[in-house]
């Protein structure tokens, strides 16, 4: 192998000391996804299970007045509390 060639593929290599089994997992999922021709947009999104589309999607539901208002409750732990209280009855009834 030539030099540069050399050189180049350490630039392009990621240290996988003190990852775990399942961080080596996926870090291969998304080295097969970029082999295959995705782009990293793509490969990144899809190794997290979420798709192009999902992401445009939930940014889209951010610009709206009633999720910005629904995560400045959130913010707050006391109401937080309370909401997550209502949803899980709200849920449990019949």
């Amino acid at each position: 192998m030539a030099i540069s060639a050399y050189k180049e593929k350490l630039t392009r290599a990621i240290s996988t000391e003190g990852l775990g089994e399942h961080a080596l997992a996926v870090l291969s999922i998304f080295r097969d996804r970029l082999a295959r021709g995705e782009g990293i947009t793509e490969a990144a999104l899809g190794t997290a299970g979420y798709s192009p589309t999902d992401v445009e999607s939930a940014l889209a539901k951010q610009g709206r007045h009633e999720m910005r208002a629904f995560e400045a409750l959130l913010v707050r732990s006391s109401w937080r509390q309370r909401l997550v209280l209502l949803l899980l009855g709200a849920t449990n009834k019949k």
